[in-house]
This record gives structure tokens, C-alpha cells and sequence, in this order.
């Protein structure tokens, strides 16, 4: 089976996506942080007899543009956005997929479109209760200035995770992940904007978990028993309030979790 790649422009947007499978149904995929789309091909070959998948790049990932600097995402822009999207290709429902930061477009998309979503899959989703590290870095003016200038060196950032690792108020698999993705100043600087743009884009617990339940959307989520930036806490607030939830949790950390997920579903079809 071929895999496509194809550009959807949408006025300051430029999404990179692949194509895959012959399936009648409709899934769209959104990656995790420095990662790529081909983090899902193992699972779109679970997926692709039921479904026609649409995986797209994360702006600053891939060749995706975001072309309005440090402009936020709203979630109404992100709606039209999917709307054009779903009119060029044809498309009148479909289930979502997200892992990570690639789980904020799911919930924007969720409450934005929901009478286009028929399920959700999400894995180790971001976006659901923000990190306190998240909020201080992008929640005001001044705070985004800071987190700007402290990845504007390497000095500041070794300075900064060191002494917070000391402090035991960074976990240690944090500060790991942390220096392998801020080395070089192109990777500093995906950070700062893939935080900054897609901070809006996020889910409003209360109004999501209203409008998943009105439209019977069922939400399977994936956790990582041994992963320590998503853990189940931080989707507590909404994982109990949608009545067709079901939570897995198998023994993963963060970055292993795609593959552990991989083989769970593959035994159980």
C-alpha cells in the first residue's frame, strides 16, 4: 500500500500530511513534540483496512508552517481550518487521533466540530490539565519574555535544568528529555513557538466533557504506567466526567508509550 504526501494551505497555515490506507473511515493523526508523522506508521498499518488516514505535521515539525510568528492558534481559526479541510477532501466525519501536544488540536477539534467526530484516541494527552513549567512559561507577556530569553542560550537552559534537577523540582526524565530536544538553537526555538502558538488550543474540561456526552463520542485514553509528564491526574478532570471513557494503562514511560500501544491493540484485534 503507498503512502501520499500532500500540502493544505488555509491563510496563514501550511499543514504537510500524508495519506494512508483504503478504509472507509476517516482518521486524523497528530504527532508529539519533536517528533514526526512517521511516529504512527506502525499503528496506520493496524488502522488502514478501516480507515483512510490523514497524518499531519505539527507546525514547527516536519514541513508544516505556521506563517503568523508567535500568534496563538485560536480554536475558531482552528475550526475553520478543519471545516476547508474536510470540504477539499471530501470528508463528513471523522475520529482523531493525538499523542502529546498533538492532543490539543484533538480537544479544539472536538469542541469546535463535534458533530464531525465520531471517536477519540488519545495518548498521553497533553492539554487536558496544563504543567505548572507549561503555565509559568506561556501564561503572561512577561513570563513568555522569560522562557524566550532562557532558550535564547544553551548556558541559561543547562543552568536552569541542572539546578532544578538538583533541586528535585524538575524529575530527572524530564531534564533528559529536555536536553536532548534544546542542543541546538533550531530546537530552542521549536520549543518556544510550538508552546507559545499552540497554548489556546486546549480542552475546556467542562464544556468538552458536555459536548462528548451529548454526542455519545467515546474517548479511549492510553497512559504510561511509568511515565512522569503525563500522568493520570492530569486527564483525571476530564476522564471522569465523559461517560464512554475507557483508560489503558501499560507498562511505558513517555516515549516508549507509541510502541507499547502498537502491540496492545494489535493483540486485542
Amino acid at each position: 500500500m503507498d503512502r501520499t504526501f500532500h500540502f493544505f494551505h488555509y491563510q496563514t497555515a501550511t499543514l504537510h500530511y500524508s495519506n494512508y490506507g483504503k478504509g472507509s473511515k476517516a482518521l486524523f493523526c497528530f504527532h508529539g513534540f519533536g517528533l514526526s508523522g512517521a511516529l504512527f506508521y506502525p499503528l496506520e498499518e493496524l488502522f488502514s483496512t478501516e480507515y483512510t488516514i490523514y497524518n499531519f505535521d505539527l507546525f514547527f515539525h516536519g514541513q508544516s508552517k505556521w506563517n503568523a510568528g508567535e500568534i496563538p492558534i485560536e480554536e475558531e481559526f482552528w475550526s475553520r481550518l478543519i471545516k476547508e479541510f474536510c470540504k477539499e477532501n471530501n470528508i463528513s466525519t471523522f475520529a482523531l487521533l493525538g499523542y502529546s501536544i498533538g492532543a490539543r488540536p484533538v480537544w479544539s477539534t472536538a469542541q469546535s466540530v463535534p458533530e464531525k467526530v465520531k471517536e477519540i484516541i488519545a495518548i498521553a494527552p497533553d492539554g487536558i490539565t496544563n504543567s505548572l513549567w507549561f503555565d509559568l512559561a506561556t501564561g503572561t507577556v512577561f513570563t513568555r519574555y522569560i522562557f524566550k530569553l532562557l532558550l535564547s542560550n544553551k548556558f541559561y537552559i543547562n543552568t536552569f535544568l541542572t539546578i532544578g534537577s538538583f533541586l528535585k523540582i524538575i524529575p530527572s526524565v524530564t531534564v533528559r528529555f529536555a536536553r536532548s530536544q534544546l542542543r541546538t538553537k533550531a530546537q530552542r526555538d521549536r520549543v518556544y513557538l510550538t508552546w507559545v502558538v499552540y497554548r489556546k488550543l486546549k480542552a475546556n474540561n467542562s464544556l468538552l466533557s458536555e459536548i462528548l456526552n451529548k454526542h455519545s463520542i467515546p474517548l479511549t485514553i492510553y497512559l504510561g504506567e511509568f511515565d512522569k509528564i503525563i500522568r493520570y491526574k492530569m486527564v483525571k478532570p476530564l476522564a471522569e466526567k465523559v461517560k464512554h471513557t475507557t483508560i489503558h494503562t501499560l507498562a511505558a514511560g513517555h516515549l516508549n508509550l507509541i510502541k507499547k500501544v502498537q502491540e496492545y491493540i494489535k493483540l486485542v484485534k
